[in-house]
């Protein structure tokens, strides 16, 4: 097979824009999935495994940073196995989104690897570049909008923001010191830890269809 078929192309465009946490994106791909015929079962389960291989690809960039500080790394040393074709088409798509150039040849390297030819994996590549290049445009889009809402605000501050003198500065520090800022104790801090699920929703491998 010289190319991805429109199917095959989506499965990767759904990994690559969860991998690169475009919104847009996601919603775009789905829309454009469901177009092409897919359930929406196939759907979900394309969804949940490229959360899966984000938060893969998140755990490996943060054992480099803690393997650097010469601590161990947070990860038990396996990793996301394609079952099937479309699975891998998923794990890739997601893996270059997050720009996890490491995960992509596991992927491919491994069990099921071998699904895709070397023109399949180029094609995939290209469209995971391509999702990457609209989810820097979004990105750069809300970031502009952000800060046209803050610059106005710091470009007018001056004495009307209610700016103290010295004296009176350091007397509003010393009761502001006494309030709460919303840390928990750490009695509190560690019942809310303990009742938390985790951060980024990751499933097990177990768990995935």
């Amino acid at each position: 097979m010289a190319s991805l078929t429109d199917k095959e192309s989506e499965f990767v465009a759904i990994g690559a824009s969860i991998g690169a946490g475009c919104r847009p994106c996601t919603k775009y791909h789905v829309g454009a999935a469901l177009k092409n015929g897919f359930t929406i079962e196939e759907v979900r389960r394309a969804i949940d495994e490229a959360q899966a291989a984000r938060c893969e690809a998140v755990v490996l960039v943060g054992d480099v940073g803690r393997s650097s500080l010469g601590i161990e790394g947070g990860g038990d040393g396996n990793h996301l196995k394609p079952a099937c074709r479309e699975q891998l088409l998923v794990y890739v798509g997601a893996a270059a989104g997050g720009n996890a150039a490491n995960l992509v040849k596991l992927y491919t390297s491994g069990p099921g690897g071998a699904d895709l030819s070397g023109e399949e994996l180029r094609s995939a590549l290209e469209i995971a570049e391509g999702v990457k290049e609209h989810a820097s445009e979004f990105f750069r889009r809300d970031a502009e909008r952000l800060t046209a809402k803050v610059t106005p605000a710091v470009e007018g501050a001056g004495t009307s923001c209610g700016c103290q003198t010295p004296a009176t500065a350091t007397a509003a520090a010393e009761k502001a010191a006494e309030a709460p800022c919303g840390c928990q104790a750490p009695a509190t801090a560690t019942a809310a830890a303990e009742g938390a699920g985790p951060a980024c929703g990751c499933q097990t491998q177990g768990g995935q269809s």
